[in-house]
Parts: C-alpha cells; sequence; structure tokens
C-alpha cells in the first residue's frame, strides 16, 4: 500500500479530511507497509464507511496515476469491529 515514504503522510492527509468531514476523531493509527491499523471514534450521525472508502479511493488513485498503474491496490472493503472500553488503553 505503501510504496515510498511520502504516501504515508498523503494517506493520512486523506484520512484526516474524510473523517473530518464525517465528524470522526482519530484516536490512534498503525501505518505498516501494506495495511492500516485505525482506532477511530464515530460520532452518532457519521458514517464511518464514507470516510473510509472515500480517504481509500482517492489514494487508489493518487497512486495509479503517479505510478502508471491501474486497479485496486486493496482487496475487499475494510474491515470494522468495535472495541470495549475496558479494553481501550490496551488497544491503542
Amino acid at each position: 500500500m505503501f510504496f515510498r515514504e511520502r504516501y504515508y503522510e498523503q494517506y493520512l492527509e486523506l484520512l484526516i479530511t474524510g473523517c473530518q468531514q464525517e465528524r470522526i476523531k482519530i484516536w490512534a493509527y498503525c501505518l505498516m507497509t501494506n495495511h492500516v491499523h485505525l482506532a477511530l471514534k464515530p460520532s452518532k450521525k457519521s458514517n464511518l464507511g464514507n470516510a473510509i472508502d472515500e480517504a481509500h479511493r482517492r489514494y487508489t488513485r493518487m497512486i495509479n496515476f503517479r505510478e502508471h498503474w491501474k486497479g485496486y491496490l486493496r482487496q475487499g472493503r475494510f474491515a470494522a469491529y468495535p472495541m470495549e472500553k475496558r479494553w481501550l488503553g490496551m488497544e491503542i
């Protein structure tokens, strides 16, 4: 997913923009070379799927344009799991 150092920052910018638009708080993140881990807190009126999907769509378009590629960078939709409050400190 991240083929050059600058791509990490560019992905984060897209993620932050999408989360701000949907009123989602970013509590923590871990960007690996081939995937990401996110701890997000959506508001009651936010749409987590829209924020993540839009960030991934924009990132894919950017990478495909710069690398002269076509197609998807990721396989399938993102997975989201709720965290229990009692384990939140250890999860992050």
